[in-house]
């Protein structure tokens, strides 16, 4: 093989982390992407300019703007004067986008992340951040490169392309690739075509088309690969090329992440930002194979759900804590393959080489689940719980109701899970009686882990609500923030897009990020949980006679200290999971405790009076926890004056609240 520079060796290759990507952890896809390609006999080293960049403007400055709004698009704009020095100007872009940001707006005016950013400092790290392109483009070594190849997903995409510009005007035999998720089908069609200076674009699983895209390219070949577009692609942008997938997940290397600690070694003031290491088990999602949530556009075109066996997937995870000395992981699945549950969670168990593991799951586990997965190390849960709200679920297609996902919160909160959610608000559908029944629900479960607030819908390119928009009666435009971003006519900018806004059928417009009015009662209501959680007690033990002694610290107790009497005890046991009357019928008469419904549903009617039980329909849940000793909270101790402590917090909230 020979180089594209006409020398006689392998064609070397460079892979370039751009900013804003994540600090927190090694980027697994460019990861494996070197394992594959020096496994196809090709030298591949990994720039990590995330943590290069962080160092400049400071790690703190850095993970702030990394953790921006993605709708608001402010990493990009960091580096959209980098870029093109068209684009309109910083002040343009808080005047005219960053108005519809109210509660983003704080990044610019006050102290976020501990990195004071405000408009003088983005001035400040926008002119470092052209600097910074110049010197890395720069750099000599940089030349000997055959290939260069960039990450490109959400706010890496600007960075990506300046420095890749001033890296081809250097040194025009390098042929210069962007993949990731800002390449995916038609956006990567049109990246060839806007910006010139790339040579390739890559949809679909790079760590399959990569080495084949190598190899055509080391013979002379024309490059011809699924999924893999050049400027002189004649199909339509909206013709939609299936790119290459991997289907065997086991033939995959282990990623590479030696080039990840060698870039914090030389940035030692930044470790502490790291977080864990990332391992997949999967890819697609298979709840979205039958039903698409109308939101999400994580999988582009490669929805199809696809696992490691067991075996590897618990050797891969022995293999990088041993290699790497980091017990703290972090599963990048979708979903966790169910098959799992029995197979992978009872063998780590037994071997738990790792001290924390974080998974994204569906909110319907059962008890029985979420008790393997904690026994098995897994500290944190991503359920995609999304709202409190049935009727918003349904309109989201998330297969689930409100009070499973309650029921999801009281028993990891029981067993010790940490359970990382948001609310999602803005959704085409809902009305203001949602946020009611949200809002009423929410002050029953203050001593259940909060949301980490509320999130307007964004439409993500590839949803539903994108691919069909007239079916949910909206009309879909491009985030606002893209025109401060690109020197380009809007077609372009339509085609680049991954975010966009949306207009409902009856004129409303959905331009602005903050949760509509309705909803400003069940904000209020979310702060005040967020403030009161762990330090309010909505919880029972067993008595020696077998009856139910509940604490109760919540504002809306009916009593702090209460003991259910027998047939209390018994009916509210079972429904100690979402249940129906009839079921609890069915269950005390095998247990040799029979009532008859209308008794039950008596019982139940108190304790919903009481606040003890939540009805949704014909369902119900007790809502306290028992006593295990099991906590995801440090500071959960010690008691509150409830009625206080709630009132001066509400207050607080209501002023700050707009």
């Amino acid at each position: 093989m020979t180089g594209t520079n006409g020398a006689s060796r392998p064609l070397r290759v460079l892979l370039v982390n751009a900013p804003f990507g994540l600090i927190e952890y090694p980027h697994l896809g460019i990861s494996l992407i070197k394992a594959v390609t020096e496994q196809a006999g090709f030298p591949c080293d990994i720039l990590y300019a995330t943590i290069e960049f962080a160092k400049v403007v400071g790690f703190a400055h850095y993970r702030a703007l990394e953790s921006a709004a993605s709708p608001l698009l402010l990493p990009e704009r960091i580096f959209a004067s980098a870029l093109s020095t068209n684009v309109p100007s910083l002040d343009a872009y808080f005047e005219g986008c960053v108005r519809h940001f109210k509660s983003t707006a704080s990044v610019f005016f006050g102290d976020v992340g501990g990195g004071n950013l405000n408009r003088d400092n983005i001035r400040r790290i926008e002119k470092l951040a052209i600097t910074y392109c110049d010197e890395l483009a720069a750099r000599p070594e940089l030349g000997q490169y055959d290939v260069i190849g960039f990450s490109s997903s959400f706010g890496q995409h600007t960075a990506a392309l300046a420095i890749a510009k001033r890296i081809k005007a250097r040194h025009p035999h390098v042929v210069i690739c962007v993949g990731g998720a800002n390449a995916e089908g038609a956006m990567g069609k049109q990246l060839v075509r806007s910006f010139p200076f790339v040579d390739y674009a890559f949809s679909g699983d790079g760590d399959m088309a990569f080495p084949i895209f190598l190899r055509q390219l080391a013979a002379g070949r024309k490059v011809d690969v699924p999924g893999v577009f050049s400027k002189d692609d004649t199909t339509g942008l909206d013709q939609e090329i299936a790119p290459l997938t991997r289907e065997d997940m086991d033939a995959l290397p282990y990623p590479d992440f030696t080039d990840f600690f060698a870039a914090y070694d030389r940035a030692p003031e930044g470790k502490s930002f790291m977080r864990a290491i990332p391992i997949e088990a999967s890819r697609g999602c298979w709840w979205g194979e039958k039903h698409h949530c109308t939101f999400c556009g994580l999988n582009g075109l490669t929805m199809k759900h696809r696992s490691k066996s067991p075996e590897r997937f618990v050797a891969e995870l022995e293999y990088l804590v041993g290699r790497y000395g980091q017990k703290r992981v972090m599963a990048t699945d979708n979903i966790l393959d169910m098959k799992y549950l029995r197979s992978v969670i009872p063998m780590l168990k037994e071997r738990h080489p790792h001290d924390v593991l974080f998974w994204e799951v569906k909110s319907n586990l059962d008890r029985d689940d979420l008790r393997a997965l904690a026994e098995a190390g897994v500290t944190e849960i991503q359920p995609g719980i999304e709202s409190l709200s049935s009727h918003v679920l349904q309109l989201i297609d998330k297969g689930v109701t409100a009070i499973q996902n309650v029921q999801l919160l009281k028993w990891a909160e029981e067993i010790g899970i940490t359970v990382v959610w948001t609310t999602l608000t803005g959704v085409p559908g809902e009305t203001p009686e949602d946020y009611v029944v949200m809002a009423e629900l929410m002050q029953k479960i203050p001593h259940l882990q909060p949301s980490r607030g509320f999130n307007r819908v964004s439409i993500d390119r590839f949803a539903p609500y994108f691919k069909w928009p007239e079916r949910y009666g909206i009309t879909i435009h491009p985030a606002l923030a893209y025109r401060y971003v690109y020197d380009l006519p809007e077609d372009e900018i339509r085609n680049l897009a991954f975010w966009f806004y949306y207009d409902c059928a009856n004129g409303s417009s959905r331009l602005s990020m903050e949760a509509p009015p309705y909803a400003k009662r069940a904000v209020q209501l979310r702060a005040i949980w967020e403030s009161v959680y762990g330090r309010v007690r909505c919880c029972y033990d067993l008595t020696p006679d077998g009856l139910v002694a509940i604490e109760d610290t919540r504002p809306v107790a009916a009593a702090e200290h209460v003991t259910l009497d027998a047939t209390e005890t018994a009916v509210f046991l079972a429904a100690d999971g979402v249940t129906t009357v009839e079921h609890v019928a069915r269950e005390l008469s095998a247990d040799g405790c029979p009532l008859d419904v209308e008794r039950i549903a008596a019982v139940l009617a108190d304790l919903e009076a009481r606040k003890l039980v939540h009805r949704e329909g014909t369902r119900w849940l007790a809502l306290p926890n028992r006593r295990t000793g099991e906590t995801n909270n440090p500071q959960v101790a010690g008691g509150v004056n409830k009625s206080y402590l709630w009132r001066q917090i509400e207050k607080h909230v209501e002023r700050r609240t707009p």
